[in-house]
């Protein structure tokens, strides 16, 4: 390796002789003219900078000898403007490439020059061409961005037209579809080719059942012939509403208010016409409603009077007419009703503070005749709730009052005439029993002592008598304990009915064994009664249960289920039965159905429980079949905590 580290004296010594050895070796000959260019001889020897302009030599010294530092292969001149010198001093662009060469002499450069003035020119040429180009294509530019603003400006107000044709478009669709009129559009042949939303409801059908076809289609036969009189008249411009009639798909009645539109081309040729629908069938329904009502209010039975919040009268019907003998013109603004202050005061109350008044008022005819109301008086209210009229209803029931006087009349003096009648009969009774037991005391007397003394006919006469008399006291102390169930009863309290049928069947048990009856009963509730008329009621209705037995042993059931509020019990045997003819005489007092010497009894027992069960507010009634038995019901009403 040689030694690099040389001073700048020796480096330059060395481009020197390096000059000088590139003129010796002739390695590039530049400019062959001898006016213009250099000839060998001429350059030979000389320094490198003979070929550059004067004014970049100092540089170009400085650069050369840098160069030699740090020698690589270089180019340059096609980047960057390099000049050299011809010998006129006229300057050329030159491309320069320097490549290192190291001898044993030391360090060379061969360097190549070439001429790129033409080249340089053709640049600038097309520099200036590209220029133009630049120019033109900026102003096309220009141009192209004004056309381009303007067709942007054009599209932007285009999406802006549509926008707003589009929402339009959406409104009139939304307010076509959501509109509460019906909506549709007949072409020149009277087919539908547009339904809205509304039409579809209103009708109850889908659309595609309405478009192309004709709304006739849909009208009631009167309808029918109005709308086409409607639709032919159209066509001379005329708009018109009439009230159509179309039925639903359900057969259910429409009611509109039909209104049709004529439509034209700009030529004034008709093409069809717009129709719009209002449903009124509500309206239609309220009206016949209004007239309903209305009739009932002129027909009615009733005495109808409105009036004002002041009470003075607004309207009478005609049965007001009929039973005061006043016309409306004679009353209306008149008060309501001639009755005393304070009666007054308390209805006037209730209705102004928006309740209902019921009551009787006593009123005037046109003649001076007094009549009786029922009346009812309720205010009428618009839809605020706001108090406009009062409502007043009137029953003349003057009969009625007449009837109730008579009655209240009769049912004191049956009241008198019951007490009397009850009186009559415990003092009957009572006072029957001590001749009675007299008689029977002495009767007893004489069969004891003149039996078989005397002869049969004797003994058969005593017989009869001694019988007659004891039932004679039956039947004294029956009507004793009938005339004593309403007066002489025990308060009600609570009673097992199961205890009580206990002690009924312990009093029948010698019955029970000599019948040799079969008694079953169901669980029985605890309810409220008087317990001891209850055991009378159980007594006589099983001993009837027992004595009217068919050739069979008795089988009774006893049972009793909750039934609509109340206790329903039921005595159920297999006796003789009873025949229907006889179902409302069995429980009247004294009636009976056989002979004594049959069936022994007085004919108070039914009487008696009929009484009973009266009395603890239920009734009794019986079901039979002749030769199959018979099931006697009978029901007291249910209480809080009956079990």
């Amino acid at each position: 390796m040689r030694n690099h580290n040389k001073t700048r004296r020796e480096l330059s010594e060395e481009v020197e002789k390096l000059e000088a050895k590139v003129a010796e070796l002739e390695t590039f000959r530049l400019f062959g003219n001898h006016k213009i260019f250099h000839s060998r001889e001429e350059l030979i020897g000389k320094p490198v900078e003979v070929l550059i302009p004067k004014r970049y030599r100092s540089i170009h010294i400085k650069k050369r000898c840098d160069y030699f530092l740090n020698p690589v292969v270089k180019k340059m001149g096609r980047s960057a403007n390099i000049y050299g010198l011809r010998k006129d001093n006229s300057k050329i662009q030159v491309e320069i490439g320097l490549n290192p060469v190291e001898t044993n002499e030391g360090k060379f450069a061969f360097c190549s020059i070439v001429d790129i003035s033409d080249l340089k020119s053709a640049e600038k040429t097309l520099e200036r061409a590209h220029e133009k180009i630049k120019i033109w294509a900026k102003d096309k530019s220009m141009e192209l961005l004004k056309t381009d603003r303007l067709l942007k400006n054009a599209l932007a107000e285009r999406r802006t037209s549509e926008k707003i044709l589009r929402e339009s478009e959406e409104k009139y669709h939304t307010v076509v579809h959501t509109s509460k009129e019906g909506i549709c559009i007949l072409n020149d042949k009277n087919a539908t080719t547009f339904v809205n939303d509304k039409i579809v409801e209103m009708l109850d059908c889908p659309a595609n059942e309405i478009v192309d076809k004709s709304l006739f289609n849909f009208m009631s036969d009167e309808s029918k012939r109005v709308a086409k009189a409607i639709l032919n008249r159209r066509q001379n411009g005329i708009t018109e509403q009439h009230y159509i009639k179309f039925f639903r798909r359900n057969e259910k009645e429409l009611w509109t208010i039909f209104t049709s539109r004529p439509l034209f081309e700009r030529n004034g040729k008709y093409i069809g016409a717009m129709a719009t629908f209002v449903d009124i069938t509500e309206s239609k329904l309220a009206e016949a409603q209004i007239r309903k009502l209305s009739s009932a209010v002129e027909q009615s039975t009733s005495i109808i009077i409105i009036t004002d919040v002041n009470g003075n009268i607004e309207y009478v019907n005609p049965k007001f007419t009929q039973v005061t003998g006043y016309t409306s013109e004679e009353v209306l603004g008149r008060k309501s009703t001639e009755t005393t202050r304070e009666v007054y005061g308390k209805l006037w109350a209730t209705i102004t503070s928006g309740g209902e008044w019921h009551g009787e008022l006593h009123n005037k005819k046109k003649s001076g005749e007094s009549y009786w109301a029922q009346v009812s008086i309720s205010p009428i209210k618009n839809m605020d709730g706001i108090t406009t009229h009062y409502l007043g209803v009137q029953e003349d029931i003057t009969e009625k009052k007449k009837a109730q006087s008579a009655l209240q009349n009769y049912a004191k003096e049956l009241e008198r005439s019951n007490e009397e009648l009850q009186q009559f009969a415990y003092v009957a009774s009572h006072d029957l029993q001590e001749p009675l037991r007299m008689i029977t005391s002495y009767l007893t007397l004489l069969e004891n002592r003149y039996k078989d003394k005397l002869d049969d006919d004797a003994d058969e006469f005593i017989e009869f008598a001694v019988d007659g008399a004891k039932r004679m006291k039956q039947l004294i102390k029956d009507l004793l304990q009938f005339s004593r169930v309403g007066t002489h009863g025990k308060s009600f309290q609570k009673t097992n009915c199961e205890a009580v049928l206990k002690k009924t069947l312990s009093n029948l048990e010698v019955a029970i064994i000599e019948n040799q009856a079969e008694i079953i009963y169901d669980s029985l509730p605890m309810i409220k009664a008087d317990d001891f008329q209850l055991l009378q009621l159980f007594q006589n209705l099983i001993s009837n249960a027992i004595k009217f037995r068919s050739e069979k042993p008795p089988q009774i059931h006893i049972g009793a289920i909750s039934k609509n509020g109340e206790w329903e019990f039921s005595i159920k045997d297999n006796g003789i039965g009873i025949e229907k003819e006889y179902e409302k005489r069995i429980f009247v007092i004294f009636q009976r159905l056989h002979t004594n010497n049959k069936y022994p009894g007085t004919g108070i027992g039914l009487a008696l429980c009929k009484k009973i069960v009266e009395r603890h507010g239920g009734h009794i009634w019986f079901e039979s079949k002749l030769g199959e038995g018979s099931t006697f019901y009978f029901t007291i009403p249910r209480n809080k905590g009956d079990l």
